[in-house]
């Protein structure tokens, strides 16, 4: 299920193009099918987190993060859930 588009401006790109250097080492191991469903439920992730409030624009993760993303994603959940295990329930 994907969630409405969030509001993009100049300060907030669209998730799919400001991670070059991370697809293109996905490149390297990964079938392109499956690079697409990781930039895809990444990028739903992303919009999750934002239309919830939870990130702002412009985005900056730190390693544990991107971590617990990967985990998020290997683990079956969807971005939705990923948003709420890494950021706790909304009360």
């Amino acid at each position: 299920m994907s969630l409405p588009q969030a509001k993009r401006t100049d300060d907030c790109p669209d998730p799919l193009t400001v991670t070059p250097l991370a697809s293109s080492l996905m490149y390297d191991v990964l079938p392109e099918e499956e690079i697409r469903r990781v930039q895809q439920w990444t990028g739903d992730w992303f919009l999750a987190a934002l239309e919830q409030g939870l990130i702002g624009c412009p985005y900056v993760t730190n390693e544990a993060t991107i971590r617990d993303i990967q985990f998020c994603y290997q683990s079956g959940l969807t971005p939705e859930e990923g948003v709420q295990y890494i950021y706790g329930p909304r009360s």
